[in-house]
């Protein structure tokens, strides 16, 4: 099957009672000697229908125009109906919401960086290549929106989500068919000449770790009334990110910091911004996220999704940060629920969150 999909891969087979621990199996197990991966990807958990471009005929991947009579022998084994889900829902295969969260939690305890890919579905390769009077874009957002107070553009999460987008965009393909942006939250008070001037900051700094890129500035203002209700009903219906275990966001602030959870003068300019005028309660990144969850807002995700969508509709695929899981379990469906609603019609998406540090200035 690499072979067939035409990956340059080691595969690595395990058996488990469960899938979160078999998961976790493969993660601390992979490689070969000294050669190990410090990077998991999983794919996202929402209610979108799979689907398996392995035995869709229009697929480059389609296992019926295989000549590899192993496949051609496995292929049976794959439900054929139309609509089929592939393993079944409900199943041992498929995780809990509990399950995927703690698994998240078990891959950053073992020090392996984490990305989420989501709507990867979406991602049409000769449409990008076709564009050619419309360039399309890889989009990076260095920005914690669920923890924006301590977001720094230099912070591990940040110079690591710069530096995958980077070496996406160092592909043939990806090269000659996309530009590469990079987009800073600055307070909407900046003066033009004073704003050019950190964005020159930023994109020095950016350069001494190798890392070229357009340096898009946008001016956010959250919601001024965190009471308000959302455009969206509340429910899986509206929202789209979860099924019956459902459990929106609240729409009211419940804290006394931020409006909407995001400080009005919030800036992921590192160099610019004063961390001492924003509230820090806990220390660690998973206390921040409990904390977080606390004050987080439908309405706040809402408008900054609304906001990521109006500034990258024409990325061919979008890199945020997102924080580590919360600590506490009951705060799971909330932490999920807002990576969900954060993450909606956005289009390919990769949520990142970095442990490791992938840059140096010291060459």
């Amino acid at each position: 099957l690499v072979d067939h999909l035409k990956v340059k891969a080691f595969v690595s087979v395990t058996e488990s009672t469960d899938l979160r621990t078999g998961a976790l199996q493969i993660v601390r197990v992979s490689g070969l000697g000294a050669l190990k991966p410090n990077t998991v990807l999983l794919g996202f958990r929402d209610d979108t229908q799979p689907i398996d471009f392995l035995t869709r005929e229009t697929s480059r991947y389609c296992l019926k125009s295989s000549s590899s009579s192993i496949l051609c022998d496995w292929l049976p084994l794959v439900p054929r109906e139309e609509g089929a889900v592939f393993p079944p829902k409900g199943s041992a295969a498929h995780l809990s919401t509990h399950d995927y969260v703690a698994l998240m939690h078990d891959i950053l305890c073992a020090g392996k960086n984490l990305a989420l890919c989501r709507s990867f579905c979406m991602l049409d390769k000769d449409n990008i290549a076709r564009r050619r009077s419309h360039q399309s874009y890889i989009d990076v957002w260095p920005i914690n929106f669920l923890c924006p107070e301590i977001s720094s553009v230099e912070d591990t999460t940040s110079l690591f989500t710069l530096q995958l987008g980077t070496i996406l965009h160092m592909v043939k393909f990806w090269k000659k068919n996309t530009g590469f942006r990079v987009f800073l939250l600055v307070p909407h008070e900046w003066s033009s000449d004073y704003l050019a001037e950190q964005k020159c900051k930023v994109k020095d700094k950016l350069l001494s770790v190798r890392i070229n890129a357009e340096i898009e500035a946008v001016s956010f203002v959250p919601p001024t009334s965190p009471h308000q209700q959302p455009e969206e009903s509340s429910g899986a219906a509206a929202d789209g990110t979860r099924g019956s275990d459902h459990h929106p966001l609240s729409d009211s602030a419940a804290g006394s910091g931020a409006v909407g959870g995001i400080d009005a003068r919030s800036s992921n300019l590192s160099a610019t911004s004063d961390a001492s005028a924003y509230p820090r309660q806990p220390s660690s990144n998973e206390e921040d996220t409990d904390y977080q969850l606390e004050r987080m807002t439908g309405r706040y995700l809402s408008s900054v999704n609304r906001m990521i969508r109006s500034h990258s509709s024409d990325s061919a695929i979008t890199f945020l940060n997102i924080p580590a899981p919360p600590t506490l379990t009951k705060k799971y469906d909330m932490y999920l629920d807002a990576l969900g609603r954060l993450t909606q019609d956005i289009g390919p998406c990769i949520m990142v969150h970095g442990l490791s540090k992938v840059t140096t200035s010291c060459l």
